[in-house]
């Protein structure tokens, strides 16, 4: 899906809205990290996002290509901002299709150069 950094950014607050509440609809990201706060106002917890590279996504009209599971790209779990630009999905990725090119991969080496950061 195509978001913009406007709505990426909307999204992340949507994730850490319930915080400290645990939710299922909290993010598990990859390929940026981002920092947010909460004493902070429900809706403008998020105070950065990073590329891994470091250069700054900015809430702006810039657009991004992100991954979504089907569920949250239809509005599952407080995403309706997803479910209402649909039209901009370019693919689904199916299970089996991820699977066999995980499996390809002589080596997985994860990390996550601290992803996502919680600040008082």
């Amino acid at each position: 899906m195509t978001l913009t950094g406007a709505q990426l950014w909307q999204a992340l607050n949507i994730s850490v809205g319930n915080m400290p509440a645990l939710s299922g609809g909290f993010m598990q990201i990859s390929g940026f990290s981002f920092v947010y706060s909460l004493s902070a106002p429900v809706g403008s917890r998020v105070t950065s996002v990073t590329l891994a590279g470091g250069l700054p996504i900015l809430s702006d009209a810039t657009t991004y290509t992100v991954g979504l599971s089907d569920f949250s790209a239809g509005g599952g779990d407080g995403y309706a901002l997803f479910a209402a630009i649909t039209a901009t999905r370019t693919r689904l990725i199916e299970a089996d299709v991820l699977a066999a090119y995980m499996t390809s991969l002589a080596m997985l080496t994860p990390s996550t150069f601290a992803r996502i950061t919680q600040v008082p």
